[in-house]
């Protein structure tokens, strides 16, 4: 890697990771980022809204999100059966 590269990893803002919690942040205030997310990864295979938000709106899930400069840039999801 060149010295040019490290800089510029250097200059990025910082990537945080935060396990979501619905009752701090409703589902409306994550939905547009994460429905976003779903669509570029997953294409016509992407979640319905009303799946994803069963998922993030289920106190039994775990969900974990990536964020940068406060947006959303990933996240993982997991549910009971």
């Amino acid at each position: 890697m060149s010295s040019e590269g490290s800089r510029s990893c250097e200059s990025r803002p910082e990537l945080v990771v935060e396990l979501y919690d619905w009752k701090v942040a409703p589902w409306s205030s994550v939905r547009e980022d994460i429905m976003r997310i779903d669509r570029l990864c997953l294409g016509r295979k992407a979640f319905s809204e009303s799946d994803l938000r069963t998922y993030f709106e289920d106190r039994l899930s775990i969900v974990v999100l990536l964020r940068r400069e406060n947006r959303i840039i990933g996240y993982c999801a997991a549910a009971p059966d």
